[in-house]
């Protein structure tokens, strides 16, 4: 989270992570695409000598809020090999959406993964516990998948909130997107931190991060 002076901008950061190939930046291309024009900035996508970025901004317009608020989505495409690169992108996460591969074969990567990912939050000072994160199991469109009993099976088992998605095909990105916004709120509301605005402004914040996404191009 990045705040102005006095609090009077405020950016949340929504990290998309997983393993290369499981539709991170496809997630966030689709995302860009069904945003409203006028509250999206430039969707740009950086390379490094090591790695590749994705990221835009998304403006939300939330009438006599104290701050003015605004989303950053952010992932690096593929697998990065640049340990800064996943300090970049963790410092300031706010809320995590894990993406990973419904496939049968990818149950090793995905759990790699995500043991990778608690080392590198941990590395930036982030308890893994502690940081508000949603999953959602991409690819649901590819044969010899694991079934959304199994999964949804699996995601009882853990504190994270569960998505089914084909980003591909745009299926389940807004809803992953949208819960994650949910999950951050009710996140700050239990912890009572951050600005005051996510606590005072959270059921118009949750509507307009909804109202964003029903605009496709």
């Amino acid at each position: 989270m990045r705040c102005s002076a006095n609090n009077a901008s405020v950016t949340l950061r929504f990290a998309y992570c997983g393993a290369a190939g499981v539709g991170k930046t496809s997630n966030l291309a689709g995302l860009h695409a069904r945003s409203v024009h006028t509250s999206r900035s430039h969707l740009a996508r950086l390379a490094s000598r090591s790695d590749r970025t994705a990221i835009f901004d998304l403006r939300l317009e939330i009438p006599h809020a104290p701050s003015a608020l605004s989303i950053e989505l952010c992932c690096v495409s593929g697998e990065a090999k640049d340990p800064s690169t996943h300090r970049w992108l963790l410092r300031n996460a706010d809320v995590i959406v894990f993406v990973a591969d419904s496939r049968i074969a990818a149950a090793q990567s995905n759990a790699d993964a995500f043991l990778a990912l608690k080392t590198h939050l941990r590395s930036v000072g982030m308890d893994p516990r502690q940081v508000p994160m949603v999953i959602q199991f991409n690819r649901q469109d590819e044969p010899k998948i694991r079934s959304s009993t199994e999964l949804l099976h699996l995601a009882s088992a853990g504190r994270e909130r569960v998505f089914l998605a084909s980003a591909a095909q745009g299926r389940g990105i807004v809803e992953t997107f949208v819960g994650a916004m949910d999950v951050l709120l009710t996140s700050v509301a239990n912890e009572r931190s951050g600005p005051e605005v996510l606590r005072s402004h959270a059921a118009q914040i949750r509507a307009q991060t909804a109202a964003l996404m029903t605009s496709p191009d």
